[in-house]
């Protein structure tokens, strides 16, 4: 099989998107000086049970060997924004995340984003949501979310969160790097956002207006909970905001 021009891999939002999630991982554990061995073991457990419960799930439906690229980009976001503490509900969460792509759909669409839902039921069992791996390189992620064409919702978003959180403290912390990483790499994902740019404007502010008053109770997983309601509400964004 002759391989592509790398520009070709590049210029794919699936591709660029795996390889700035593994570069991010290693870059945060370097930031941050992390202990490498069992970050390492947490990435590894995470990027590989996440896309081998989906390449089970796609072989059971289709009844063919697909590489689970999208599965891979599950596993690489849990590991990314889970604590590498408890191996065994990090791997629930990998599971719980490809359960609900394959199993909860409207018209053969999964409804929810895959990594979101996997970690939010990881944080209900204990395991937390700490987003570890968050840096400067981070704000890279604008890169794929470009090449989707989902970047209206990431920016609407983050404009309008930094807003009330100035409004609120009198602080501005543009270079919020979770927020960058949960905006950019989280709420881009093409499956379950809104595709118009006025639907994706108007899922980013409904996003941040749900995170703030979600973190007023769920300071932990107010993102995360924010994002899967507007993933509920991307059908009735697409249909009424073309």
């Amino acid at each position: 099989m002759k391989l592509k021009p790398l520009h070709h891999y590049a210029r794919n939002p699936y591709h660029s998107m795996i390889f700035l999630l593994a570069a991010n991982a290693l870059t945060g554990i370097f930031f941050w000086k992390l202990p490498l061995f069992s970050y390492l073991i947490h990435i590894i457990l995470t990027s590989v049970s996440a896309p081998a419960f989906d390449l089970a799930g796609n072989y059971l439906k289709s009844k063919k060997l697909l590489f689970p690229k999208s599965g891979l980009i599950t596993g690489l976001i849990l590991a990314n924004i889970t604590s590498p503490s408890q191996l065994h509900i990090a791997l629930l969460a990998s599971l719980a995340a490809i359960a609900s792509k394959h199993i909860v759909k409207l018209n053969r669409r999964h409804i929810f984003n895959p990594a979101a839902s996997g970690a939010l039921i990881a944080g209900f069992l204990g395991l937390g949501v700490s987003w570890w791996a968050a840096n400067p390189f981070s704000f890279l992620f604008i890169y794929p979310a470009l090449l989707a064409r989902r970047l209206y919702m990431a920016l609407s978003f983050f404009a309008l969160w930094l807003a009330f959180h100035f409004a609120s403290s009198g602080e501005l912390h543009i270079l919020n790097w979770s927020l960058a990483f949960f905006a950019f790499a989280m709420a881009t994902d093409p499956a379950t956002i809104p595709v118009p740019k006025k639907a994706q404007m108007a899922g980013g502010f409904l996003l941040a207006i749900l995170v703030t008053l979600l973190s007023m109770q769920f300071e932990d997983t107010a993102f995360l909970a924010g994002l899967l309601a507007v993933n509920a509400f991307k059908r009735l964004f697409d249909s009424r905001l073309k």
